[in-house]
């Protein structure tokens, strides 16, 4: 009998809490809520917009890596003989580069 004359019921769910406060809590929480889907979205935007300009800065770096192939090789077509003296000037300097290294 003891424990039940000194129990004290809580009719707004067991925490204490007036109506209005769980009121205030329920809005706080959707506010929350609200934050953490509006950063979401904007995380979203931000990754498919970071997403969209390296797929073109690629793009535009694999264009300007073919046209500094498609020159030189129209630059070698041109001049065989000068390619491959400088071919045979690159393979010396490497050459001595690593003979002098090892």
């Amino acid at each position: 009998m003891a424990y039940a004359e000194n129990y004290v019921s809580t009719p707004q769910g067991g925490d204490g809490a007036t109506g209005t406060e769980q009121s205030d809590k329920k809005t706080q929480s959707d506010k929350m809520r609200d934050t953490a889907a509006s950063a979401q979205e904007s995380v979203k935007q931000t990754a498919e917009k970071v997403r969209a300009s390296t797929a073109n800065a690629v793009g535009r770096g694999s264009d300007q890596a073919y046209a500094v192939q498609s020159e030189f090789d129209d630059a070698v077509r041109r001049n065989p003989t000068l390619a491959v003296i400088g071919a045979l000037g690159l393979g010396i300097a490497l050459g001595l580069a690593m003979n002098k290294r090892g």
